[in-house]
């Protein structure tokens, strides 16, 4: 008989989480709070982290849970990450008296009984009961009310830990996270996802080029939305696919970068009109674009207003380039279009095409010198070829 092979997953993001507060990146106050909750044994009844996807709320709340929860903690007060009751966070199997609730997928009937349930008794498994309640912001106003009641008079031994993206619902979505210790968590930056990528590599022991390691990593913290969760996810899937350079990671993800950015608004607001403002003004991921685009603009209307009056000496090569936009020309007419555009919650194509191109049209008919005019790919008249016409001999 053949032996049946199982098959299992492979994602970094979930392999490589982080599973002590010594492996999280970027969120240091938060850490140092719980390391001393760790060390003196007295943990906060409700918690709340609130923060952007891949802040890595969902990571802090497993690993408090299990420095709750564990019961072969060492002399700091740390999880030993190693017993049924690690294992059962970590392994996403909640088995025991660590208890997870998803927001996104359950009803205010499932939260009930869920509560109802593990209420009965005390933790019998673990050192105590703890309820991860992940994206909060998804529970129904119903299941909201149903945890005011149970933090409002909390029992000896139980704990909640709620992690929420945005506003909660019900009639005062307030009440809740004043119940709790509440942490905003700190949106990753590019300086701070680039090190924890490069952890990555030296904990995988990975033989990578070395522009992949200078270049192709920063070009991933730049572009990952902010999120070490999609940063990792990028580069697992450039070492699997052996993409190693900027341009295939731009290729492969469909990346427009801060930089690709900068220069798009620098010729739009220097009334430039050449290959790479034409793709932009009538290419099809307009929508993906805008978000990034109004950054930058935001960042060269920051300029504008302030100018050199508050960058230090070594921060002035992140403003180089909203400099350039800002001393534009055309900067304000553009900072009107792109204002008209950010009022609708959905751009249309024609809108977007007759936004720009209205734009162009007003500021700039000749293109600067230097810069050759956008070919339309028609011969003009004078270069149409002419006719040749033969007479028939006898």
């Amino acid at each position: 008989m053949h032996e049946e092979k199982t098959v299992e997953f492979n994602d970094w993001y979930i392999i490589d989480t982080p599973k002590t507060l010594d492996e999280v990146y970027g969120q240091d106050t938060i850490v140092n709070h719980f390391k001393n909750k760790q060390r003196d044994q007295k943990f906060d009844k409700s918690t709340m982290l609130v923060g952007q996807y891949g802040s890595g709320k969902t990571v802090l709340a497993k690993i408090l849970a299990k420095s709750i929860a564990c019961k072969n903690t060492n002399d700091k007060g740390e999880p030993c990450d190693n017993c049924p009751t690690c294992n059962a966070v970590n392994n996403e199997t909640y088995n025991r008296d660590v208890v997870y609730m998803n927001g996104t997928n359950m009803s205010a009937a499932d939260v009930d009984k869920i509560l109802n349930n593990c209420f009965v008794t005390p933790a019998t498994k673990d050192r105590a009961k703890v309820f991860i309640c992940d994206e909060t912001q998804g529970f129904s106003p119903a299941a909201i009310e149903r945890f005011l009641i149970e933090t409002a008079s909390p029992k000896k031994g139980f704990f909640f830990i709620f992690t929420a993206m945005s506003k909660l619902q019900g009639k005062n979505p307030g009440a809740l996270q004043s119940r709790c210790k509440q942490w905003k968590m700190k949106i990753p930056q590019a300086e701070e996802i680039y090190p924890f990528l490069g952890s990555i590599v030296l904990k995988k022991k990975l033989q990578l080029p070395k522009e992949f390691l200078t270049e192709g990593l920063q070009f991933i913290s730049e572009n990952c939305n902010l999120s070490y969760r999609q940063a990792l996810q990028m580069l697992q899937q450039c070492v699997e696919g052996e993409i190693f350079t900027v341009e295939k990671i731009k290729e492969t993800f469909d990346v427009v970068s801060y930089d690709d950015a900068c220069k798009i608004l620098t010729h739009l607001s220097h009334g430039v009109r050449d290959k790479l403002v034409f793709e932009t003004v009538t290419g099809q991921d307009y929508q993906e674009k805008l978000p990034l685009l109004l950054m930058v603009m935001g960042n060269a209307a920051a300029y504008a207003a302030f100018g050199n009056a508050y960058i230090d000496s070594h921060e002035k090569w992140k403003w180089k380039q909203p400099a350039e936009i800002a001393n534009g020309p055309h900067f304000q007419k553009l900072c009107d279009t792109f204002d008209n555009l950010a009022t609708k919650a959905y751009i249309k194509r024609g809108e977007w095409l007759m936004a720009l191109s209205r734009f162009l049209l007003e500021v700039n008919e000749e293109a600067p010198a230097g810069v050759s005019k956008l070919d339309s790919g028609r011969p003009s008249v004078a270069e149409e070829p002419k006719k040749v016409v033969r007479r028939k001999t006898m």
